[in-house]
């Protein structure tokens, strides 16, 4: 990796800082708003792992904590049902597994416990270092080096800093969704620098980053995918292409090869819990569900609502992007048209409209606006470079911290720092039920919730499995067909907690 200056950290180091200061309200609050279920269904795992023993669960997420009464309860896990193994552990088998050992293995380390600070903290060193990529891959465009700071890279950087989406999707929310962006983006930086040098060793680091990115989340998939429809096109245009000495076909066989170590890797773990079948039946669940077979809505419905995704997560970038194509589209089109930068420029983007398009479902959760912001912020470092011929420094200076300004108050407009959210509920209240219900139930009863679906956040607070049940003659069937003795049925409204019956057989 190149080493920047002094200078060049320090700006860089400052930047971030002040996008932190930013989000300092609302670091460490209760889980509630806004895809924080996100965070507590990846620190649910961590818990259940620090608790029970990660090789206890042959190093896969489960999703049931370590007590005998929390068993056989599918919450939040398995979308088939199957993936659950003899003890009645169920298994969230949605996405790779690199983005739990992560953190699980730093807290281990530390000897920290999985909570919603730690994690928070560790959400914005990749951050950081997201950003950093961004500003590493527009240095070598624009500049050719790391050490000197480059205009179009800190606009690109702090594009990529300060965007409402990224403020908050890289700080308060965490799920694999979050840690690949990290490996995606240095994974286009990989790429761009073996395309442009024709370093060799770079094609190590595009193999380690293909590998990461596939083992965290799906997105390594559509990166190998992407790159290969960069790879037909070349041949179309020159039949000679795949003979050529370092030509693109070598960075598809890399990328195919750490894409399909990484595949075979997670089909070899989580086979073992249920069987090959019963994972692929959980994957083909999850596959029709997310790609949006399974919705009422219609396709061009979701793919809007994914438009208006980036338009909350993004809107002050997009408004400046939008100004520099409008007065100076030619101009662009011209500095876009270089080889690199538009290799660059469909790398980052065409994996996330594969993404769109395939799992649209899926799209329609705001924070896969996040995997747009790579694509997003290299424009704006395009658009900055288009500028420093055009206007002064001082009035582009003035541009970029407008953008940042308006960015910072769109952010506090979604996610409203305080006791209470932008619907007018508190932050608190799944904390709060769920040290309730907690505290209600003893470890050996098993915990049945009527006519009530709990979120992930009071899961994670409560630190306990619930049953749903309709009626109480379910409590007895549960309780007779696995073997349990104890069972309390607790009532919420509101998030007031009721208990209506305890139960024990005989």
């Amino acid at each position: 990796m190149p080493i920047m200056s002094l200078r060049v950290c320090s700006v860089l180091i400052f930047l971030f800082l002040l996008s932190v200061l930013v989000r300092l309200p609302t670091l460490n609050r209760p889980l509630s708003k806004h895809h924080e279920f996100c965070t507590a269904v990846a620190l649910r795992v961590m818990q259940v792992w620090e608790q029970g023993g990660i090789s206890n669960y042959g190093f896969n997420p489960a999703m049931n904590y370590p007590n005998a009464a929390d068993k056989f309860i599918n919450n939040h896990a398995s979308g088939s049902g199957k993936m659950h193994d003899e003890q009645g552990n169920y298994y969230y088998t949605s996405h790779p597994p690199l983005a739990y050992y992560l953190p699980f293995f730093i807290f281990k380390a530390t000897g920290l416990k999985p909570d919603v600070l730690p994690l928070q903290l560790l959400n914005l060193f990749i951050h950081l270092l997201c950003g950093t990529g961004v500003f590493l891959i527009l240095s070598n465009l624009f500049s050719n080096s790391e050490k000197r700071l480059s205009i179009p890279a800190l606009a690109g950087y702090a594009a990529y800093l300060f965007s409402p989406a990224t403020l908050w999707f890289h700080s308060n929310v965490y799920m694999s969704d979050m840690l690949v962006q990290l490996f995606f983006i240095y994974g286009v930086y990989a790429a761009m620098i073996f395309y442009f040098k024709k370093n060799r060793q770079w094609v190590v680091a595009l193999f380690m980053f293909s590998f990461l990115m596939t083992y965290s989340s799906w997105m390594g998939i559509f990166f190998l995918l992407a790159l290969a429809i960069i790879v037909f096109f070349n041949f179309i245009k020159n039949r000679k292409y795949l003979t050529q000495t370092g030509s693109l076909s070598i960075m598809l066989v890399v990328v195919l090869a750490g894409t399909g170590l990484a595949m075979a890797l997670t089909v070899f773990q989580y086979s073992r819990i249920a069987g090959l079948d019963a994972l692929l039946d959980e994957w083909l669940c999850r596959f029709q569900f997310r790609a949006g077979f399974e919705k009422s809505d219609n396709r061009f419905m979701l793919i809007l609502k994914n438009i208006f995704h980036y338009i909350t997560g993004y809107f002050p970038l997009l408004c400046a992007l939008f100004l520099t194509a409008l007065f100076f589209w030619k101009s662009m089109m011209k500095l876009i048209s270089n080889n690199l930068t538009m290799f660059v420029l469909l790398l980052s983007l065409i994996p996330i409209i594969l993404l769109h398009l395939i799992l649209t479902e899926y799209s329609g959760h705001d924070f896969t606006a996040l995997y747009g912001g790579l694509f997003l912020s290299v424009l704006a470092g395009v658009s900055a470079r288009l500028a420093m011929e055009k206007v002064s420094p001082i009035l582009l200076s003035g541009v970029i911290s407008v953008m940042i300004l308006f960015s910072v108050i769109q952010y506090y407009y979604i996610n409203r720092p305080g006791e209470f959210s932008q619907s007018g509920e508190r932050y608190a209240i799944f904390k709060t039920t769920g040290h309730a219900i907690q505290q209600n139930a003893s470890t050996d009863e098993v915990i049945f919730l009527m006519d009530f679906w709990p979120s992930p956040e009071i899961n994670f607070y409560a630190q306990r499995n619930f049953k749903q049940i309709n009626r109480v003659e379910e409590v007895y069937e549960f309780l007779e067909m696995h073997g349990f003795k104890k069972g309390v049925v607790i009532k919420t409204e509101l998030h007031q907690i009721e208990v209506l019956e305890r139960i024990s057989l005989k």
